[in-house]
């Protein structure tokens, strides 16, 4: 019989009374380790406090551990002594279940119940908060050292990281629609996360102390081991028991987005490889030939315009071409323009059997020398409505992508401000612009400046200008120095302009019509760095595309773009250095 059995095997009865009973207060110390977090938003907010810093986090760290293991101990003796138990449906919280048995629900004690739920709302809103302060600073700095998408790096105009508070929160709202916004089954993904953090944190430090060996390391060591030892048991214990209600989710998105994130870093440092290598010799190179090619459409004032463009730069050659569809529209268009137009030479094309783009692409392609620089100008206006981008499309992006992989081949485009001067009855009028000045944005040096730089100095203008605009005054300091570093082989004046406001294309913007009060044309470079792969460009911003649209209705200015294509030889040479250097060590 089963008595007999159980009084036969005491041993074997003890054991899984014992098991059992372990397992209980694993699965409760599991449960019960959430309510410690949230101390790591002092360590983290170290460079928000005060001066001392060090020390007033410190202080704040030991009130708040003081607070929370005093609240900690009187809800569980409660708990205990009133035997709540949690509701399954979670629709009352176990606090809220102890305001109703001690202060009950009718009188002074039903306000003293919603003075409480009150009060634990405003918590958790701030507890929610300290995630959004802290994650975003943490993702810039993670973003600073190339393991995350450097716009996480960006301050927005109320001086915060933006793009880290909106990632967070598409997360986080993603995760509670995923979860049913249910706390029993998000307390695992947290808590393991939040104690897998601890750990690494603990252990980078005991690692840090062992190295540097600083006085009073020994200290610093077992305080930071026994801390590292000690999160890691917790870790393992949440692992384990909460396996099944939601951490596996966390063992098997950690492994997977470390990953991810030496897959950035690897990128971020083969392209800096690419743009930072032989800098100085590049810098001494020598402006190459110039030719123009002005992309002419009708007879108008618009094409008048592209070709006093064309003139003012004063290329080595400058030549109009005309896309048709139809052979015979060609013929006759280029006779009218030997009759009627400037003094340019045309070219017709016939593109009958094939798109414009790929005409475009052969007909660059033959002149596109690897000696020679290219400067593709063509007319657009300033303002497009949205029934113009659906029907005649966005002509400008158009032609840049259809030129998109040539690294010598630079795209203008010419827009008419809509003012009086423009001319709407027709004719041509032709003119050189000899007050020309040019002005190249600069974000950092590399060699994609240093070739925007080169092609602004084979143009005709009257000066040549870079220009910086400082969102971080540490960056714009370095970039200083480097500038003085190459200033002889550059040739070209730097100057600096704060923006505090962040705002980069309002104070391009500004600078541009401050240069146009002394110059009837301004040339606006832009370096741009051509990606391969689509990752390599989700990992970069848009700054360029806005300081594009911010000049796009000025009168007089013209935006150059200057390709830096970047190799994917460079990238290979790259991970063999690194192995190379990895196998001497």
């Amino acid at each position: 019989s089963l008595q007999h059995q159980l009084h036969q095997q005491p041993h074997a009865l003890t054991l899984g009374a014992g098991a059992v009973g372990i397992f209980i207060v694993m699965r409760a110390f599991a449960s019960g380790g959430a309510a410690v977090t949230g101390v790591e938003a002092i360590s983290n907010g170290v460079p928000a406090f005060k001066k001392p810093e060090w020390k007033n986090a410190q202080t704040t760290l030991v009130y708040m551990g003081l607070v929370l293991g005093g609240s900690f101990l009187g809800v569980s003796y409660l708990a205990h002594r009133l035997h709540v138990i949690p509701v399954a449906d979670e629709s009352k919280s176990v606090l809220a279940q102890l305001g109703q048995a001690i202060y009950g629900t009718h009188g002074i004690g039903g306000i003293l119940y919603l003075l409480l739920q009150v009060s634990t709302t405003l918590i958790l809103i701030l507890a929610a908060n300290t995630s959004f302060a802290d994650f975003p600073r943490l993702a810039s700095f993670h973003a600073g050292d190339a393991f995350l998408p450097r716009q996480f790096t960006k301050r927005g105009h109320k001086l915060v990281f933006s793009n880290g508070i909106f990632a967070l929160a598409g997360a986080a709202t993603v995760v509670v629609i995923v979860f049913k916004a249910s706390v029993t089954n998000l307390i695992p993904l947290y808590a393991l996360g939040v104690f897998t953090s601890f750990t690494l944190s603990q252990a980078g430090m005991a690692r840090r102390h062992l190295r540097l060996r600083e006085p009073g390391w020994r200290a610093g060591l077992l305080v930071n081991g026994l801390g590292a030892v000690s999160t890691a048991v917790v870790d393992v214990i949440i692992a384990i028991v909460k396996f099944s209600e939601g951490a596996w989710m966390v063992m098997l998105a950690v492994p997977i987005l470390v990953a991810v994130l030496v897959r950035v870093n690897r990128i971020y440092e083969a392209e800096d490889h690419d743009l930072l290598e032989g800098l100085g010799a590049l810098a001494t190179s020598e402006t190459r030939p110039n030719i123009a090619i002005v992309l002419v459409e009708a007879m108008d004032q618009r094409a008048a315009d592209a070709v006093n463009y064309a003139l003012t730069i004063r290329p080595d050659h400058i030549t109009t071409v005309n896309f048709s569809l139809v052979e015979a529209d060609g013929a006759r268009f280029k006779r009218d323009w030997a009759r009627e137009g400037p003094l340019v030479p045309m070219d017709h094309v016939d593109c009958s059997d094939r798109d414009w783009q790929q005409c475009l692409r052969e007909y660059v392609q033959e002149r596109a020398k690897d000696d020679v620089d290219v400067t593709v100008i063509f007319s657009a206006p300033a303002r497009i409505s949205a029934l113009h981008r659906i029907f005649h499309g966005r002509s400008w992006s158009e032609t840049a992508t259809a030129l998109r992989g040539f690294e010598n081949v630079m795209v203008v485009a010419v827009r008419n401000s809509g003012g009086p001067s423009e001319s709407h009855g027709g004719g041509m009028r032709v003119a050189l612009h000899p007050r020309h000045r040019v002005v190249i944005l600069v974000g950092r040096l590399d060699r994609s400046v240093v070739k925007a730089i080169r092609y602004a100095r084979s143009v005709d203008a009257l000066d040549v200008t870079a220009l910086h605009v400082g969102v971080d005054p540490e960056h714009a300091h370095q970039l200083l120095e480097e500038w003085w570093k190459f200033g002889r082989a550059l040739e070209t004046p730097l100057e600096i302009h704060e923006c505090l406001d962040r705002d980069i294309a309002r104070v391009v913007a500004d600078y541009v019509r401050t240069l146009r009060a002394s110059a009837s044309d301004v040339t606006v470079v832009l370096p741009r760095n051509d990606y391969s792969g689509i990752l390599q460009r989700l990992l970069h911003d848009r700054t360029s595309r806005g300081i594009t649209e911010a000049l796009r209705e000025e009168p007089g200015v013209h935006v150059v773009v200057v390709p830096y294509q970047l190799s994917s030889e460079a990238r290979a040479q790259h991970r063999a250095n690194q192995g190379a250097e990895l196998a001497s060590h």
